[in-house]
């Protein structure tokens, strides 16, 4: 009776089956040969692990603190819907978030793109103007709110942060900061510290055409649909801030400047 092989003669023949299917590449040869380079390929492996941990476990860092960045910032709007109505000029002029958290900026406004559409109707943009500027006739903050969303729809520019930002920067059309009002400059071009001279319109159609291509300039690279009117169109980059967030670190100094236009347009919605 023929006697059966052993596990050990079976493992055997089998490691010499796969030795001779399989036979070692001269790639292979040459590795096992020289021992730095095989240390070489393994330190290589060691790094890309510990490079992968390492990313893997900042980028949920920065889920976690972008989620604690969230609830700070509505938080926030909540305690400023249950505010009085009125924005005072500390608040529009100030920059009281000098230090806040750019995870909080990043909040505010990340998701909302210059080039779209708008959802602010006239009469609630108009409802918001008055009640924060009890001085200006209806009819003509409503002529002057309709000039907005019609120029803005032309180029294709979000009404409703044009509309918001023309109340930031001119304080609710107050000009209480250092545009006078005979200019018809709506949005401040111009009017940095160290400026020459401020940019001046010959009326209130076409301050507000060149505050909508200026923010066009910065949205998208496009072309224009209406003649062009903002004399510093050429100025910008041409689609360096497709959002506000971004739009705000070219617009202005103030670092809370995009916190304080979406917290504007949460009151605005207080109005429909």
């Amino acid at each position: 009776m023929r006697k059966k092989p052993s596990f050990l003669t079976r493992l055997r023949n089998l490691k010499s089956f796969l030795k001779n299917a399989f036979p070692p590449s001269p790639v292979n040869e040459s590795l096992k040969g020289d021992k730095y380079t095989s240390w070489v390929v393994l330190l290589v492996a060691f790094a890309s692990i510990l490079t992968y941990l390492y990313f893997t476990g900042k980028f949920y860092e920065d889920d976690k603190k972008y989620e604690i960045a969230k609830k700070r910032f509505v938080d926030s709007i909540e305690r400023m819907l249950e505010a009085p109505v009125v924005l005072d000029s500390v608040f529009l002029h100030t920059p009281t978030y000098d230090t806040v958290d750019e995870k909080i900026m990043e909040v505010a406004g990340r998701s909302i793109k210059i080039m779209s559409h708008g959802s602010f109707s006239i009469p609630q943009m108009t409802s918001f103007l008055l009640a924060q500027n009890k001085k200006i006739d209806s009819l003509t903050a409503h002529e002057f709110v309709a000039t907005y969303v019609e120029s803005a729809d032309r180029e294709g520019v979000n009404h409703d942060i044009a509309f918001i930002q023309m109340c930031l920067e001119t304080g609710f059309l107050k000009f209480d900061g250092m545009v006078p009002p005979d200019l018809n400059n709506f949005a401040g071009i111009g009017a940095f510290e160290g400026s020459q001279e401020i940019d001046r319109y010959p009326s209130m159609r076409e301050g507000v055409i060149a505050h909508i291509q200026h923010l066009k300039a910065y949205g998208s690279k496009d072309p224009l649909n209406l003649p062009l009117i903002d004399k510093r169109f050429g100025n910008v980059k041409r689609g360096s801030g497709p959002s506000l967030n971004q739009l705000a670190s070219h617009w202005a100094e103030d670092k809370s400047y995009a916190i304080k236009i979406r917290m504007m347009m949460e009151q605005c919605k207080r109005f429909r």
